[in-house]
This record gives structure tokens, C-alpha cells and sequence, in this order.
């Protein structure tokens, strides 16, 4: 993400792309930088239509969004380490560690 990164980028990209519809997909406009995927991961979460939505209703999706590059994150990571989520792998270390004491794994 700009002023950011998206940790194991290059181990995820083709994880987050496989998730966006058709229709997001053929909205990326380069698949080798992290905000031009995470945005489009945010389009897909809105449903890549162009409705109006409340700030409320963006602050939820960009909630979700952030969700499902952290689950990847981890999910990536285990699979490919067999061990338990590194906090440094993923956007930041309170996302990583909501996701281990939701999936009850120890830190």
C-alpha cells in the first residue's frame, strides 16, 4: 500500500487476485504493486459497483479488506513455514495477533 507494504507481497498476489470477481479483476491495472491489489480487493469487498456508500459502510469494507490480507497473510505463512504466524509477516503486529487469539493458535 502506499506510505506502507503489504509483508509476503509476493507470496500472496496470486492468493488475493484468485479471490477478486471478473469484473475487479479486469479493473487491476498492475498486479505487481500491493496497492494497485489491495485496492482492488477493496473494489471486490464493495461488490465493484459504483453505488454510493455511507463513511460508515467504507470504514467496514476497508475493515474486511484489511481481514482478508491479513488471513492470507497467515494462512500463506503457515503453509509455507508449518509454524505459527510471524507478526512481522503481516500488516501489523495488532492484526496478526487478533487473528491468533481468533483462531486460538498461541503467539
Amino acid at each position: 500500500m502506499h506510505n506502507g507494504g503489504i509483508g509476503g507481497f509476493m507470496q500472496i498476489r496470486r492468493k488475493l487476485l484468485s479471490l477478486l470477481s471478473d469484473e475487479c479483476y479486469d479493473r487491476v491495472q498492475s498486479v505487481h504493486s500491493d496497492s494497485a491489489v489491495a485496492f482492488a480487493v477493496f473494489m471486490h469487498q464493495l461488490g465493484c459497483g459504483v453505488t454510493p456508500r455511507t463513511p460508515n459502510d467504507l470504514r467496514l469494507v476497508m475493515q474486511r479488506t484489511i481481514d482478508t490480507i491479513v488471513a492470507t497473510q497467515v494462512r500463506t505463512l503457515i503453509s509455507l513455514t508449518n509454524s505459527k504466524p510471524s507478526p512481522r509477516f503481516a500488516l501489523g503486529y495488532h492484526s496478526v495477533m487478533v487473528l491468533v487469539k481468533t483462531w486460538n493458535l498461541s503467539a
